[in-house]
């Protein structure tokens, strides 16, 4: 397995970090035993999706001068049907009906985990728990959701995208429906490490599997594609490759064949080493732009105007405008039949 070198977490880039009520939450289960490393070759067999176009067709500078905006000038898509009811789970003492209890599986590089700190008056909407909002920690427990939902232990606390897209959601929603989140965030994890059978695959599928014919899979959202710059130059242009096959099993174990997948653009605004016009940048961009190709209803997150705290790392308000325009591109899609 490959050792990351520079990381996409707190080693590098340090800052102070005082801000208020944000504690780095206890150790869990699945950080405890992390499963064994897989290969950094990419698995054997089919993937779930045909092949592309050859990705060089993709211009980045194109991708650079138009961000995607999947279905833009189309009519909206009839919704999908909301799932049946049927068997449910108790979630902190109250039964709640598996079609009522709405789980977001989201895992991804330290943006997932969280560095937003900026500007501060947004602290409440993301470190001050909403009723109906929950993270699923595993065997059964389940505790108020709050920053950070997909935890990183190696990393300063800061906000990730997971409040924010289950205060949103809740938002688009009817008042009867609960909002689950089953995370894992990890600076400079590449998507290799996230294969099943590597590192991390399991620290949130376990959790996921617990819970499979109880609730209600809703969708997933991802962020992962600028730290592969940590792999061998001869294996990024896998990355494609990689992320199709990781979707197609997250989907095969939950038995979820349509479920919506929700992929974070290139950071787009990023600086200095990382910014969009690099060389790295230019080969990872259009890999990233080529997913909706690869996978069936998945859509692309634009990051264009998203406010950083340093180079790379999403603000608070960069986090929020990123969850918004996610669920919205849900609902413009018809995954998201949940409105009232």
């Amino acid at each position: 397995m490959l050792a990351s070198a520079a990381g996409c977490g707190l080693e590098e880039h340090p800052r102070p970090h005082s801000m208020p009520g944000a504690v780095k939450p206890p150790a869990t289960r699945y950080d405890a035993k992390p499963s064994p490393p897989g290969p950094m070759d990419e698995p054997d067999g089919s993937v779930e999706e045909p092949p592309a176009a050859d990705d060089a067709a993709v211009s980045a500078g194109d991708a650079r001068s138009n961000p995607p905006r999947p279905d833009a000038g189309q009519a909206p898509r009839k919704l999908d049907a909301a799932p049946a009811a049927g068997p449910g789970i108790n979630i902190d003492g109250i039964e709640v009906p598996r079609a009522k209890a709405l789980v977001f599986i989201h895992w991804g590089h330290s943006n997932m985990a969280g560095h937003g700190i900026n500007p501060v008056e947004l602290e409440p909407f993301f470190y001050t728990p909403q009723p109906q909002l929950w993270s699923y920690q595993g065997g059964g427990v389940f505790v108020p959701a709050k920053e950070q939902t997909a935890p990183d232990p190696n990393s300063i606390p800061g906000g990730g995208p997971g409040m924010a897209w289950l205060r949103t959601a809740a938002a688009k929603a009817g008042p009867e429906y609960h909002f689950i989140s089953i995370a894992r965030g990890r600076g400079s994890a590449t998507s290799a490490e996230y294969l099943k059978g590597g590192l991390y695959y399991s620290t949130f599928m376990d959790r996921a599997m617990e819970l499979k014919g109880k609730v209600t899979f809703a969708g997933m959202f991802i962020m992962m594609g600028i730290t592969d710059r940590h792999m061998p130059l001869a294996e990024q242009g896998g990355f494609a490759d990689r992320m199709v096959k990781i979707i197609a099993d997250i989907r095969a174990d939950l038995g979820e064949p349509n479920l919506p997948v929700l992929h974070t653009d290139y950071e787009v605004t990023a600086t200095g080493t990382l910014a969009v016009d690099t060389d790295y940048a230019r080969r990872i961009r259009p890999l990233i732009l080529s997913l909706p190709m690869r996978v069936t209803r998945l859509a692309i997150i634009p990051t264009d105007a998203i406010t950083l705290e340093d180079d790379h790392h999403f603000t608070l308000a960069g986090q929020k405008l990123w969850s918004e325009r996610g669920v919205q591109l849900m609902i413009d899609k018809g995954w998201f039949p949940w409105k009232p």
